[in-house]
């Protein structure tokens, strides 16, 4: 998960400064290798911290579109259509539906992840598992403040604001 993050940062912060497009979309590719597998690995790390092996499969699903998302990348121009949005801070790819529907992966990935992080850390709490609690409670806020990274999405839809989200 780590290391999938670093991708999208190094990725966007070189991009972010490129005026020229093509080259700007060679580092955009670069960072989406991030983008595009932050989401499931992001469901694989909760699976295995909460110990859920038995729904392991969902995991294996969101990492199957990872993998078709990242091949239609790096092979066609559905997700990357080659136009950009111009804002202030550089250039932002504009939107297509594939992107889209990818947002839409993402933020399912998320949103699907914290009921699970917050039963368990519940559970932990009721049963005096006090280490257990902490860990999950602290874990919890650091993926509360995760939750701003789709924000990223917006300006690719037209909406001026700075992707601080990464």
């Amino acid at each position: 998960l780590c290391v999938s993050i670093a991708f999208w940062f190094v990725g966007f912060g070189i991009a972010v400064n490129i005026e020229d497009v093509p080259t700007y979309f060679f580092w955009q590719k670069v960072a989406h290798v991030g983008v595009t597998f932050t989401g499931p690995l992001y469901v694989y790390f909760t699976l295995e911290l909460l110990h859920m092996r038995n729904v392991r499969w969902l995991s294996y699903l969101y990492d199957a579109a990872a993998v078709v998302f990242y091949g239609l990348i790096c092979t066609t121009n559905l997700y990357f259509s080659g136009e950009v949005i111009r804002y202030p801070w550089g250039l932002y790819p504009k939107a297509t539906p594939l992107l889209t529907a990818h947002a839409i992966l993402t933020v399912v990935c998320l949103l699907s992840c914290y009921p699970l992080f917050f039963q368990a850390c519940r559970r932990a709490r009721q049963h005096g598992r006090q280490e257990a609690y902490n860990r999950l409670k602290y874990l919890c806020v650091a993926l509360i403040i995760f939750a701003f990274a789709p924000i990223d999405y917006l300006p690719k839809y037209g909406i001026n604001i700075y992707p601080f989200g990464y």
